[in-house]
């Protein structure tokens, strides 16, 4: 029987896989290896991981047929075991020469999967389709049925069934999502919505829609207008009645109309704006930051630190919340690395979400007593000069920014810091470090 799998155009963060791609790894290709046979090279690796099967196998017929199968004269073994369901003399390999569907193997009577028989399997008209992206199942089909690794997807098609790189897959009759129908899914009019994001195939999207109803991977976004929703983001999506954020309903009142990205999504924070406020979105996290002024509001971007200034304040933007930097006029205010300074006050904030168990017991009184953002006293702002990294000094001293503390590494006379641009180092003394503060060998 012949296979004949529908192509199914669908947008760039998207593509479909079908078994004309994958090609299948016969007995006669196996490569040969340093002089010897392969077969040889994989008995030995065989016996390393599996010890115990020296002590129940012929060795001297014994010959490995993948990592986990093996067979000898008489006997199929997997792994350290007697495989009794297996025909040990046509037992054979059954992979795609890319590697997919390692787990497989084939004899003259059955297809298995990882020890056991795929149940009604047929072993001569057995394909393997491959695996979707992020996900470690395998699809197979054969005349009759198709397989989610070793169990049957009762329902789906095996000549027209394509799947996706996000775990989704179709056939003439319906949407799955793994080896489940979607409910009351309409495969004609099923697509995915297209992000306004560059992307590649790995960056695979979950909303979803058809002319019923519409989707975040498997789940149904109960009470959203699937004529309406679009995407802002891979994660937040809008229609007229409500924003979703990874296809739940956010509980704020956001202008719909006016919602839209603010800026592109290049570190864990991805911030938004409607004519009222502007919003912070990590993974379910999403809030307004009420303080923001909407015209003026300008943010700015360090590791994985997201900073803001508009007309009245300095903004740290967190995961959780958002953290106001009293003091700092926003007017003057620059960025260097971990050191934030108007010229006259001066915060430390280096890899600040590394650091949200610190106490603020013991510090400052004008700390901003959250996740690592210290007022600096120890450096004189006037002569502040920034190296590189979290590299700092001024007239007399050598600093790093270190976790949520600022570090004293010793007189600037003494240490004579030097950017080695070239090397992407700093050099203090006869140390070298990239900009990381990780020590390097110097050049």
């Amino acid at each position: 029987m012949k296979f004949k799998l529908t192509s199914i155009i669908l947008s760039f963060a998207l593509m479909s896989i079908s078994h004309a791609q994958l090609r299948l790894i016969s007995a006669d290709e196996i490569p040969v290896y340093h002089g010897e046979s392969y077969e040889d090279f994989a008995n030995e690796e065989y016996f390393e991981r599996f010890p115990g099967i020296k002590n129940i196998a012929d060795l001297s017929t014994f010959k490995a047929i993948t990592g986990t199968y093996a067979v000898d004269k008489d006997q199929a073994y997997y792994k350290d075991r007697i495989f009794k369901d297996a025909n040990p003399q046509t037992l054979r390999p059954h992979w795609t020469t890319n590697g997919q569907g390692k787990g497989y193997v084939i004899d003259d009577n059955h297809v298995f999967y990882e020890g056991a028989i795929v149940p009604h399997a047929d072993p001569y008209t057995f394909d393997i389709l491959g695996s979707s992206l992020g996900f470690s199942f395998t699809y197979s089909i054969d005349a009759s049925y198709v397989y989610m690794d070793n169990k049957i997807i009762y329902g789906a098609d095996p000549d027209t069934f394509v799947f996706y790189t996000n775990g989704h897959a179709r056939d003439k009759s319906h949407i799955f999502y793994k080896d489940k129908i979607l409910a009351n899914s309409d495969a004609n009019s099923f697509r995915f919505l297209k992000s306004i994001q560059p992307g590649t195939a790995t960056d695979t999207l979950g909303y979803a829609i058809d002319k019923n109803q519409a989707y975040y991977y498997p789940e149904i976004i109960r009470g959203a207008n699937p004529k309406k929703l679009e995407l802002v983001t891979k994660e937040i999506a809008k229609d007229d009645r409500n924003i979703y954020n990874e296809g739940k309903v956010l509980d704020l009142n956001v202008d719909i109309e006016s919602f839209q990205l603010f800026s592109p999504n290049t570190s864990e924070r991805t911030l938004f704006v409607d004519k009222n406020h502007i919003y912070a979105q990590w993974m379910r996290y999403f809030y307004a930051i009420t303080d923001a002024d909407v015209k003026t509001f300008k943010p700015f971007r360090h590791q994985n630190s997201v900073y803001a200034t508009d007309q009245h304040y300095v903004f740290a933007i967190e995961f959780e919340k958002y953290k106001i930097l009293e003091g700092l006029d926003p007017q003057k205010t620059e960025f260097y690395g971990p050191f934030i300074t108007d010229g006259t006050i001066m915060y430390n904030s280096l890899s600040s979400w590394t650091n949200a168990g610190k106490s603020d017991e013991g510090l400052a009184e004008n700390r901003v007593p959250s996740y690592g953002f210290e007022l600096v006293d120890m450096i004189d702002i006037p002569t502040f000069e920034y190296l590189a990294g979290n590299f700092a000094m001024d007239e007399d001293n050598v600093f790093r920014g270190s976790g949520a503390s600022l570090k004293l590494l010793g007189p600037r006379s003494e240490l004579n810091p030097q950017i080695l641009k070239n090397h992407h180092m700093i050099k203090i003394q006869n140390q070298c470090f990239d900009f990381n503060g990780y020590e390097e060998e110097c050049p």
